[in-house]
C-alpha cells in the first residue's frame, strides 16, 4: 500500500519578450537556521511525516515521462509545469547524524490537475521519513533525485549544469528537465508538531528561449551557442546547499563551482530547417550577471556559415526565471569565415592521415563510409587531412596556423567530459552533437557511435592549445584542408629501471651501464671477450645524428643479451622527440610504427665490402645503410659478415609521460628474449633506480647506526675515515688512474665511477665489525619495489644465494680501492625482510651489507620482546652490573661488553638456570642472543663468529630473522648449564601469573626502590586506606579501596617517612615514623582528610630510632606504641612511646618515651638452637588481662622462630626477664602484628616462618654454601596463641618453595568481622624481570583471610617460578 506523504500544487506564470518571468509565486513558512538538529545518535519516533501543500511551482526544472522528469509547456506567453508519474524527488531530515539522508519518494500527480501531486515512499524501499517526538525537526527536498537512497549530504548536495545541452527540435523544450534543479524551501517544525509540512519548489537555474524569425534563409541550423566573456553560464561539477532558501530572482546561491563554462553548446536530435521561417531555441543557464556587449549568441549553419548576435544591454540571469528574446535575420546576416592553412603542430606527434583513413594509430576504425565518402560528412571537409595517434593517447600539442581562420579538432559525441572541455575552451560544433541525430558524422566502431567536429577562430600569430583532458576513449583529432607539418625538439628524459650488468662484463660499461653511441660501443656488455666469449659484439655505422660527441653527448645502455628489466620507464621531463633502438626487424618495425613510433635510420641492410675489416679509427660512417653489431677480428677491425642489424625509433612524448619500454617488449614487440632489447637512446643518458621506500625496524649494529646521502666522498662506516664513495671530482686520488671526462680507469682497463643513478639516495651507514663478524640489517618496505645494497665485491655469492640481483658497481677508499657491487631485492609494501650475513668475512672491512634506498626511515620504538621460560630476569648489560641475578662472579665491565651491546637489556636466569625457552616480538625484528661457546643452537638461529668473554663463560653471538609478529620460536640453545641472553630494547616477560593476593602497587622501576613500611586500616566510612614506601620515585604512597580491597586507587604521594605507620585519633589521620632509612629523628604528620592531603613532617625526637608498622594501643587513657633505637656499639634497643588521649600528637612534650632496653648476646648461649643477636621491630599487644606487653622479634641466625615478651610497668618503665621471656613463635625472626580476638580469646599474628626444606636450597651465586633463616620468606601463615607464650601454625595463608626471589614479609593487618585485612610487603616475579631478592619487594599486595578463626580461607600454593 501506498503511502502519502507530499502534495505539491503549480501555478501558471505569464511571459514577456525580453523580460524576467517568475516561475515560482507561492510561500511557506521561513527556516531558522539557527535551530540545532537532533543529537547523534538520537532514535526518530514513530510518527511518519505527511507533508502537504497548495502552492508553488516546480520552475523549469522538468522533463519527459521516459526519463521520469516533469513536463513543462509555453502556450500563449504562461508557463505550465507539470508532475509526470514516477518522478522523484530526494528528502533530507534534519538529524546530527545524517540518519535520515536524502530518502526517495515517487511522485503520483492528480489526475484532474497533474500540477498538484503526492509523493509515495517506493514499494522496494524501506526509508521513510519520521519525526523526533523531542527536539525540532527540519526538511530539505530537491528534485530530481540523485545518489544513493539514504546517502549524501544536504548541505553540499552535488549537482552540475552542463555546456552541452540537446534539443529535440526547434520549439520543443522537453529537454529542459534534463539540466534544471529544484530545490524546496527549508521547513521547520517546533517540537511535537507534528502537522501536514508545506513545501515550495524553486528552479535553481534559468531559462533562456530565443525565437529566431528567418526571413529568406535556407539550409538547416546545425547548432548555437550561447557565450559569455564576464561569467559562467553552465558547470561540470558542483555542490548546493539545500538547507539554505533559493529566493526567486536572486542571482546569488548557495551553490559552490568548480569547473565553469562560460560557453553553452546547443545541438539538436532534428536540425531545424531555417527555410520554414521560424526557429525557437532554449537554454538552462546558471544564474549570473553579464555586462552589455559580453553576451552572445552563435547560429552555424550546416554549410559552416555563422551568424553572431551580441546583447546590446545588461542581461542578469537570476534563479527561478524564464527570459525570452526574439530575433530576426536574413540571408545576408550569416557569414562564412576563412578556414586556416599551412597549420604545424608544435611539441606533439601525429601522423598525417586522410579524412577517410585510420582514426587511431592503434586502432582499424574509420569514418563510416559509402562508396568510398564520408556519410553525413559536410561537403566542404572532403579530401581533408586528420592528425592521428594512439586512441586514448591524448598527445596535445599547440595548432598554429599560417594565416587567420578557422582550426578544426573532431571528437566523439558520447563523453560529456569532452563536450564539456570544448565548450570551456571556446570551440563550437560543426556538425550534430546528438548521438541521436541522424545527420551525425559516425565512426565505423560497434554501434557506429557520432563523431563532432569543432571549429575555433585563431587570429594571426596566435595557436590554438589542443585539449589533453583524459575523457573516455578517442581524444581529440586535429583537422585541416592541407594537413600538418610538425615542430619539436628532443626530449629531455629520465630512465627508470634498474639495470642488470650480469656477472662478467665488460669493463668498458659505466657504473650504471651507460656507454657512449659510437663505432666499438659494446652494446651487449655480456656478449664480449671479457664475458668468456672469443669476440666482442660492437657497433658499428653509427648514425652520424646519433654519434657521440663533446658536444653532442648521445648514449644508450650496455644490456645483457636478451635482458628486459621490469620496471623499466623512460620519464620524459620536457616534451619532444623519445628514441629507442631496438633490432632492425620488418616486423619489430611496423608493430612499433603501428603504436606511433616512426624510424629514424636506414633499413638498408645490404653492407658494403667497405665496412669489412676496418677499425675504429679507420671505419668511414655511411647513413645510407643501417647501423649493425658484429664481432671484431683479433686486429679489432669490424665483420660484417654474420652481422646483427639494429634500428632507432621515435615518437613525440608530452613532459610527464612515461615510455614503458617493458611494455613495449611484452606487448607490442611481443618478444622475451630478442637478443638485441630495447633501450633508450638519448643526450646525457641520467639512469635512476626505482626505489621502495624503507624503514629500518632493527639491526644488531642499531645503537650504531644512521642514515646518510650516498654522495662522492662519503663513507659508509659510522666513525670511521676511509670505506670512502669514489668520485670523479678528485675527492679520493690515486696517482695510478687516468681521468677521463666521464669515467675513470686505471692502467689495468677497469672502469671506475660513481653510481651516479643512486646520488642522493640515502644509505644506513653501520659501525665497522674489527671482530670480522657480519651483522644484518632488519628493514620494512613501506611500498612496493626494489631496495638496494651495497657490499664488498668478494660477498657475491652471499648476495645470490639471498635473492639479490647484481644491477651496479662503486668503488669504495679503504687502504686500497675496492669494489664494491649493488644488488637489488624486490619488495613487497608492509612486509619485512633482513640484508644477508656475510659468511666470507676477511680481512678488515665493512661486513654488513649497506642498505641503499632513495627514502631510510629509521623506527626509533624498539620492538617489544617477549620471552617465556625459567624464573627470567630481565638486566641491562651495563658495566658495574651482574651479569646473572645474585651472582657477583661475573660482573660487567667496560672491557667485556661489546659495543653493539652496551646498554640493551637482556633476559636471562641463574647462571645455571635454562632461563629463556621461547620468544616472540610485537614486530619484525632480528633476535639477537649471546650462547655459551660450543653450544648447539636450534634451527632458524645462526651464529655470527666473533663473540665475548665475561669470567670464564665465551659466548658466541647468535641472530634470528623474525618476520611473524605474534608467533613464538624457540631460544637459540634448548639445555645448557650456562644461561642464554636474549637481547632487545624493551624485553617483557610473559606467562608470569599475578603475585597471591590483589595488587596495589609496584614498584616504578624494578630492582631502584623496595616496597617498605606496609601499612593498612579500616576507616570510619568502612573504606580501607592503605599506604607504603617506594611505590613511587620517592616519598611514601596512600591508596584507597571503597569496594572492600578488590581495587584501589592512589591518592596522595607526601614526602619519605620510614618504618611508619597510620594511626586514628579524633578523627585525623596521623602518620609516624623515622626521619629516614636506616635509623632518624622521631617524626609525625597529620591528615585531616582521610589521607588525600598532609601537613609538613614535624620532629618530635632527634636521635637514632628504628621501627616498624605496628600498632598502636589505646589503653587506660593512653595512645601507646612500641619503638626502637640503637647505642652507640651499634646494639639496637626497644622503647615505649605513648601520650594521654586528650593531648595532640603532633606537640613534642605530649609524648612519654620509657626507658631503653639493650640487649645481651650472651643470653641464648645455653642453647645450640638459637642465638641472639638483637631484638627490633616490637609490636604492643593489649593482653585479656587488661595488661600490655611488647612482643618482639630476634634476630635469630639459627631458627629465626624465637620471640621475646617484655613488660610495661607504666609509661616510663619497661622489662624484661631473659629465662622467662623467650618463646617459640613460627616466624618470629621477620617482623609481624599480633592483636587480641575477643571471640575467639586467642592472639592472632600472619608471620613468615622457616620451613627446613627451605634451608637446603642453593645456587651458584650468593646461596652457594648456605641461604640464612632471616632471608626464609617464600611462606606466610596464619598462627594463634591462648597466651602469647605457646604458639600455633593455624594454616597457611602463601607458599612458595621459591626462597631466592619470593618473599611474603612484614605483613600489617586489621579485624574486619570474621575476616583479617592484610597488606603485604611481597616480592615476586613480574613480565619485568625478578626482584633483588627475596627480602627486597617489589609489590604491595592486599589479602582477606576469610573467616580466620574457621580457616575458612585457602591456601595460595604458588606454582610458578618453583625450585
Amino acid at each position: 500500500m501506498k503511502k502519502q506523504v507530499t502534495h505539491c500544487k503549480f501555478g501558471r506564470l505569464a511571459g514577456l519578450a525580453l523580460a524576467v518571468l517568475s516561475l515560482s509565486n507561492g510561500g511557506c513558512s521561513s527556516f531558522d537556521e539557527d535551530v540545532a538538529g537532533p543529537a547523534a545518535g538520537r532514535e526518530p519516533g514513530h510518527t511518519e511525516v505527511v507533508f502537504h501543500g497548495d502552492f508553488g511551482s516546480v520552475g523549469q526544472n522538468s522533463g519527459e515521462s521516459s526519463d521520469t522528469r516533469t513536463s513543462i509547456a509555453v502556450s500563449d506567453g504562461n508557463v505550465k509545469v507539470e508532475w509526470l508519474e514516477g518522478d522523484e524527488v530526494g528528502i533530507f531530515a534534519k538529524t546530527a547524524d545524517a540518519s535520515q539522508s536524502n530518502y526517495r519518494y515517487v511522485a503520483v500527480p492528480h489526475s484532474d490537475d497533474a500540477t498538484c501531486c503526492d509523493f509515495v515512499v517506493p514499494s522496494e524501499s524501506e526509508n521513510v521519513l519520521k519525526f523526533y517526538d523531542d527536539v525540532p525537526n527540519g526538511f530539505f527536498a530537491y528534485y530530481p533525485f540523485s545518489g544513493a537512497d539514504g546517502e549524501g549530504d544536504a548541505a553540499a548536495f552535488d549537482v552540475s549544469l552542463p555546456a552541452a545541452q540537446v534539443q529535440k527540435s526547434s520549439g520543443d523544450n522537453s529537454h529542459l528537465g534534463e539540466y534544471a534543479v529544484m530545490v524546496a524551501d527549508p521547513v521547520e517544525r517546533e517540537v511535537g508538531d507534528m502537522s501536514p509540512v508545506s513545501l515550495t519548489f524553486r528552479n535553481v537555474y534559468s531559462v533562456l528561449a530565443v525565437d529566431v524569425e528567418c526571413l529568406g534563409v535556407e539550409g538547416t541550423l546545425v547548432s548555437a551557442s550561447l557565450f559569455s566573456t564576464e561569467n559562467d553560464l553552465a558547470f561540470s561539477a558542483g555542490t548546493m546547499d539545500l538547507t539554505q532558501r533559493v529566493d526567486s530572482g536572486s542571482s546569488v546561491l548557495p551553490l559552490s563551482v568548480t569547473n565553469g563554462s562560460k560557453r553553452i553548446n546547443l545541438g539538436f536530435v532534428d536540425n531545424p530547417d531555417m527555410s520554414e521561417g521560424a526557429v525557437s531555441l532554449w537554454f538552462v543557464v546558471l544564474p549570473g550577471s553579464h555586462a552589455s556587449g559580453t553576451l552572445s549568441l552563435e547560429l552555424v549553419a550546416e554549410d559552416g556559415r555563422t551568424y553572431t548576435y551580441v546583447f546590446d544591454r545588461k542581461v542578469d540571469f537570476v534563479s527561478n526565471r524564464y527570459y525570452h528574446k526574439k530575433l530576426e535575420l536574413g540571408a545576408d546576416d550569416f557569414r562564412t569565415g576563412d578556414d586556416a592553412s599551412g597549420s604545424v603542430i608544435s611539441d606533439a606527434s601525429y601522423g598525417n592521415v586522410p579524412i577517410t583513413g585510420e582514426l587511431w594509430t592503434d586502432r582499424t576504425y574509420a569514418l563510416l563510409q559509402n562508396d568510398g565518402a564520408v556519410v553525413n560528412l559536410p561537403e566542404r571537409f572532403a579530401g581533408w587531412t586528420m592528425a592521428t595517434s594512439g586512441c586514448t593517447s591524448y598527445p596535445g600539442g599547440a595548432i598554429n596556423p599560417g594565416n587567420p581562420g578557422y582550426v578544426y579538432v573532431m571528437t566523439r559525441a558520447t563523453y560529456a567530459t569532452i563536450m564539456h572541455v570544448m565548450a570551456k575552451e571556446g570551440w563550437s560544433s560543426v556538425t550534430p552533437l546528438s548521438n541521436d541525430n541522424p545527420s551525425a558524422v559516425r565512426d565505423d566502431s560497434n554501434g557506429n557511435p557520432a563523431m563532432v567536429i569543432w571549429r575555433k577562430y585563431v587570429d594571426a600569430g596566435q595557436s590554438v592549445t589542443i585539449p589533453t583532458t583524459v575523457a573516455g576513449w578517442g581524444g581529440y583529432i586535429p583537422l585541416a584542408p592541407d594537413g600538418f607539418t610538425y615542430d619539436f625538439s628532443d626530449a629531455v628524459v629520465v630512465l627508470h629501471q634498474a639495470v642488470e650488468i650480469g656477472g662478467k662484463t665488460s669493463s668498458k660499461a659505466m657504473a650504471d651501464g651507460i656507454v657512449k653511441m659510437e663505432n666499438g660501443a659494446l652494446f651487449f656488455n655480456s656478449r664480449c671477450v671479457e664475458g668468456g666469449h672469443s669476440l666482442d659484439f660492437a657497433a658499428w655505422n653509427v648514425p652520424a645524428k646519433f654519434t657521440y660527441t663533446d658536444q653532442d653527448r648521445w648514449q644508450t645502455l650496455s644490456y645483457k643479451s636478451a635482458f628486459y628489466p621490469d620496471p623499466s620507464l623512460i620519464e620524459v621531463v620536457e616534451s619532444g622527440n623519445v628514441y629507442v633502438m631496438l633490432k632492425n626487424d620488418p616486423t619489430y618495425v611496423s608493430n612499433m610504427e603501428a603504436n606511433g613510433w616512426k624510424r629514424e635510420t636506414s633499413d638498408n641492410t645490404d653492407l658494403p665490402e667497405t665496412f669489412n675489416n676496418r677499425t675504429v679509427e679507420t671505419f668511414e660512417n655511411d647513413d645510407s645503410y643501417t647501423f649493425y653489431y658484429n664481432g671484431k677480428n683479433d686486429n679489432g677491425a669490424s665483420d660484417i659478415n654474420g652481422a646483427g642489424y639494429l634500428v632507432i625509433m621515435s615518437r613525440f612524448c608530452t613532459a610527464g609521460e612515461e615510455v614503458d619500454l617493458h611494455y613495449i617488449a611484452k606487448n607490442i614487440l611481443k618478444t622475451s628474449a630478442g637478443f638485441q632489447c630495447i633501450r633508450p637512446v638519448c643526450r646525457n643518458l641520467k639512469v635512476v633506480y626505482p626505489s621502495a621506500a624503507v624503514t629500518v625496524v632493527d639491526s644488531d649494529e642499531s645503537l650504531d647506526g644512521e642514515v646518510r646521502t650516498f654522495s662522492i666522498g662519503t663513507s659508509l662506516a659510522v666513525g670511521s675515515t676511509g670505506c670512502k664513495l669514489v668520485g670523479e671530482d678528485g675527492s679520493v686520488n690515486n696517482p695510478e688512474w687516468v681521468d677521463f671526462q666521464y669515467y675513470k680507469q686505471n692502467k689495468k682497463g677497469e672502469a671506475r665511477v660513481f653510481p651516479a643513478g643512486f646520488a642522493g639516495y640515502d644509505f644506513f651507514a653501520v659501525r665497522r665489525n674489527n671482530t670480522q663478524t657480519s651483522s644484518a640489517i632488519m628493514f620494512r618496505a613501506e611500498e612496493t619495489g626494489l631496495v638496494y645494497g651495497l657490499v664488498h665485491a668478494i660477498y657475491g655469492e652471499d648476495m645470490v644465494n639471498a635473492g639479490w640481483t647484481l644491477v651496479s658497481r662503486a668503488y669504495v677508499y679503504d687502504w686500497n680501492y675496492d669494489p664494491f657491487d649493488i644488488y637489488s631485492l624486490p619488495v613487497t609494501a608492509g612486509e619485512t625482510y633482513s640484508t644477508p650475513l656475510l659468511t666470507a668475512a676477511s680481512g678488515n672491512r665493512l661486513n654488513t651489507v649497506t642498505l641503499l634506498s632513495e627514502n631510510i626511515a629509521v623506527d626509533s620504538e624498539q620492538p617489544v620482546i617477549s620471552v617465556e621460560g625459567e624464573m627470567v630476569d630481565v638486566r641491562t648489560m651495563k658495566a658495574g652490573e651482574m651479569l646473572y641475578p645474585q651472582n657477583d662472579d661475573y660482573m660487567l665491565s667496560a672491557d667485556n661488553i661489546p659495543s653493539a651491546l652496551n646498554n640493551l637489556k637482556y633476559a636471562t636466569s641463574l647462571k645455571e638456570y635454562g632461563g629463556v625457552a621461547r620468544i616472540r616480538a610485537d614486530r619484525p625484528t632480528l633476535l639477537k642472543a649471546a650462547v655459551v661457546h660450543g653450544a648447539t643452537i636450534n634451527d632458524g638461529w645462526k651464529l655470527l663468529g666473533g663473540g665475548f668473554s665475561v669470567g670464564d663463560i665465551d659466548f658466541d653471538t647468535a641472530v634470528y630473522e623474525y618476520l611473524t609478529p605474534g608467533e613464538w620460536v624457540s631460544a637459540p640453545v634448548s639445555a645448557a648449564n650456562v644461561s642464554t641472553l636474549v637481547f632487545g630494547g624493551e624485553i617483557c616477560v610473559e606467562g608470569v601469573p599475578d603475585a597471591p593476593g590483589t595488587l596495589v602497587a609496584k614498584v616504578p622501576v624494578l630492582r631502584s626502590r623496595n616496597i617498605g613500611s606496609p601499612n593498612i586500616m579500616i576507616l570510619e566510612d568502612g573504606s580501607y586506606l592503605a599506604g607504603c614506601s617506594g611505590a613511587d620515585v620517592s616519598g611514601n604512597t596512600f591508596f584507597r579501596s571503597s569496594d572492600n580491597g578488590r581495587s584501589w586507587q592512589k591518592i596522595s604521594n607526601p614526602g619519605f617517612i620510614n618504618f611508619s605507620k597510620v594511626f586514628v585519633k579524633d578523627g585525623s589521620l596521623y602518620e609516624l615514623g623515622v626521619s629516614k632509612g636506616g635509623f632518624g629523628d622521631l617524626v609525625i604528620r597529620k591528615s585531616v582528610d582521610n589521607g588525600v592531603s598532609w601537613s609538613g613532617v614535624k620532629t618530635l625526637f632527634a636521635g637514632n630510632y628504628h621501627g616498624a608498622p605496628t600498632p598502636f594501643v589505646e589503653h587506660e587513657g593512653r595512645l601507646w606504641h612500641a619503638m626502637g633505637t640503637k647505642n652507640d656499639n651499634e646494639m639496637m634497643g626497644i622503647l615505649m612511646m605513648s601520650m594521654p588521649l586528650h593531648s595532640d600528637p603532633m606537640e613534642p612534650s605530649s609524648w612519654t618515651l620509657s626507658n631503653t632496653l639493650l640487649g645481651d648476646n650472651t643470653w641464648l648461649d645455653s642453647t645450640t638452637d638459637h642465638v641472639f643477636n638483637q631484638w627490633q621491630e616490637g609490636c604492643v599487644v593489649k593482653t585479656a588481662e587488661n595488661t600490655l606487653k611488647i612482643v618482639t622479634r630476634i634476630d635469630d641466625s639459627r631458627s629465626n622462630n624465637i620471640m621475646a615478651l617484655i613488660d610495661v610497668e607504666d609509661e616510663h618503665t619497661i622489662s624484661f626477664d631473659p629465662l622467662t621471656g623467650f618463646h617459640i613463635m613460627p616466624g618470629a625472626g621477620k617482623k609481624f602484628t599480633i592483636m587480641y580476638d575477643e571471640p575467639s580469646a586467642r592472639y592472632w599474628a600472619v608471620t613468615t616462618p622457616v620451613f627446613d626444606e627451605d634451608r637446603t636450597r642453593r645456587h651458584s651465586g650468593w646461596y652457594s654454601r648456605t641461604i640464612l633463616p632471616i632471608f626464609l620468606r617464600s611462606r606466610l601463615a596464619l598462627c594463634s596463641s591462648p597466651d602469647l607464650k605457646e604458639w600455633t601454625m593455624e594454616k597457611l595463608v602463601i607458599s612458595s618453595n621459591n626462597v631466592f626471589f619470593h618473599g611474603f614479609q612484614y605483613v600489617d593487618w586489621a579485624f574486619d568481622g570474621d575476616d583479617i585485612v592484610a597488606v603485604c610487603r611481597t616480592a615476586f616475579s613480574e613480565s619485568r624481570g625478578l626482584p633483588n631478592r627475596q627480602h627486597d619487594a617489589n609489590m604491595l599486595t592486599f589479602h582477606r583471610l576469610k573467616d580466620f578463626r574457621n580457616g575458612g580461607f585457602d591456601t595460595c600454593a604458588v606454582e610458578y617460578d618453583q625450585l
